[in-house]
């Protein structure tokens, strides 16, 4: 909830930047200094993958909808009101990275 006037009953897109997995990655690998690869698995080798790590039954199918819904772009969002809001650039993944990562 936001303090202040001109705020109520109003719904905020509060997205970051629109990155594919690769992008990510590529971010990590960047800040890091390393060479992660991006393993890319289909929804029966991601919920395999789910149970052996231990995950509940009862959410392995929901995580896998999700990260279906995540591939097929559900979470993009072609305009954010973070940098209205913020009252400047939101920050950036690599400089989230590099602040998380140290």
């Amino acid at each position: 909830m936001l303090a202040g006037d001109g705020h109520d009953n109003k719904a905020y897109e509060l997205a970051g930047e629109n990155l594919t997995l690769q992008q990510f990655v590529d971010a990590v690998n960047e800040v890091t200094g390393k060479e992660i690869p991006l393993l890319t698995v289909d929804s029966e080798a991601h919920a395999k993958m789910l149970k052996e790590a231990g995950a509940p039954e009862e959410f392995v199918s929901m995580l896998v909808m999700i990260q279906n819904g995540i591939r097929e772009g559900g979470l993009e969002a072609p305009h954010s009101d973070l940098e209205m809001l913020l009252g400047r650039k939101p920050t950036t993944v690599k400089e989230a990275l590099q602040i998380l990562l140290k």
